[in-house]
């Protein structure tokens, strides 16, 4: 490598450790003199530390510059640099995302979304729809639960991801999807568009039991879960089915404000960061009159599985269904000026009596399994039995 290159490359990375230490108050003593920069032997000894643990990319960055024979894209390098870098902690929930990937995430806690309003599931018999968004695209173009998706635009696939973003595209744009329905083998057009998903859903069961399903905890979650709650009690409704089953969670603050309207004057749950600093989430006076039972699956996750364990931990009504998913760690977004950021664990939280509920999840306390191509939800058929005794 030539030498006088990877000098320059040092001094360049010098001064932007400088810039960038400097811009977020990390420089608290230095002089600029004409074009150097003198700082106190602190900040010297930490920034010739990162030169030590970096130089070696940085030569790397260097011979690439000098040596390598095709054109490349060195924005793609360092996208990849900052991939594998959180990757290699081993942490499916930590990771880096790119401007297009941070749009998407705020999307889906926002439940708002360009799309066709189709969610579906691989099976061994293809892409099975299990849900259409109600008033969305694929609603209005007449595509139903049970569908079977073999195709998009005249291709195949066979990776769900791929699949996923094939049905992705521009508000108004026009996708075809074939499908199958029994033994016939249709196409339809459908014009994709802005989709709202509720977040939520309630309704009263055999005019005495107050359901909600909660599928994701948005912005708008808690207002809709309190709406609910004060139609139920002005009903007379004193019997509440709370389904979370397939909920993967959103954000943690929703979780709580609902855990708090449910609970009298308790702890929620509570949290520990990596120097085992604690800090604990209660709910006050003001809380529900009701016999609750909660619904859950192996898919119930994070945030659903706090106030999962908030509920049965607290006494304040009985669980059932599957084993959840065991997602008990709390994440934190650091955002960047060129629209990327990374997410990365920060804390783990735990029940009110202090279980663990990372990589465990939360057992219920009947276990109800629900065969996936059953007739009847016989979880939910449960949940009603239980308050009906």
């Amino acid at each position: 490598m030539d030498k006088k290159r990877g000098s320059a490359g040092l001094l360049v990375f010098v001064t932007v450790l400088l810039t960038l230490a400097t811009a977020a108050g990390g420089l608290t003593a230095y002089i600029k003199l004409a074009d150097k920069i003198v700082v106190d032997r602190k900040e010297y000894e930490e920034i010739s530390g990162k030169l030590d643990k970096y130089g070696k990319l940085i030569e790397i960055d260097d011979t690439i510059a000098d040596e390598y024979l095709f054109d490349y894209n060195e924005e793609g390098i360092m996208e990849s640099a900052y991939r594998s870098m959180l990757a290699s902690l081993g942490d499916e929930y930590t990771r880096y995302l790119d401007e297009d990937e941070l749009a998407e995430l705020r999307d889906n806690v926002n439940s708002t979304f360009t799309g066709t309003g189709i969610v579906f599931r691989q099976s061994d018999d293809g892409f099975v729809i299990t849900e259409i968004i109600t008033g969305g695209p694929a609603d209005a173009a007449g595509l139903k639960v049970g569908d079977i998706i073999t195709g998009v635009d005249g291709k195949e696939y066979t990776d769900q991801q791929q699949l996923r973003d094939a049905l992705k595209g521009d508000a108004g744009s026009t996708v075809r999807i074939t499908y199958k329905r029994g033994d016939e083998t249709m196409d339809v057009n459908v014009v994709r568009g802005e989709i709202v998903d509720a977040s939520m859903e309630s309704g009263i069961i055999d005019s005495k039991i107050g359901y909600v399903r909660i599928k994701s905890f948005g912005k708008e979650t808690y207002s809709d879960f309190d709406k609910a709650i004060r139609d139920f009690e002005k009903a007379g409704i004193r019997k509440l089915i709370i389904d979370l089953r397939s909920n993967p969670g959103g954000l943690f603050e929703t979780g709580i404000k609902i855990a708090d309207r449910i609970l009298p004057k308790c702890l929620i749950t509570y949290t520990e960061d990596k120097n085992g600093v604690r800090e604990d989430y209660n709910s006050d006076d003001e809380c529900i009159d009701m016999d609750v039972v909660v619904i859950v699956n192996e898919k119930t996750a994070s945030t659903a599985e706090v106030l999962t364990a908030a509920i049965a931990d607290n006494g304040a009504g009985k669980v059932i269904g599957m084993p959840t998913y065991g997602k008990g760690i709390v994440q934190k977004m650091y955002e960047y000026d060129d629209g990327s950021a990374v997410n990365i664990t920060t804390k783990q939280y735990f029940s009110p009596n202090g279980r663990t509920i990372n990589k465990t999840g939360i057992i219920p306390d009947e276990s109800v399994e629900q065969s996936a191509d059953a007739a009847e939800d016989v979880q939910l058929a449960r949940a009603k039995a239980i308050l009906g005794d």
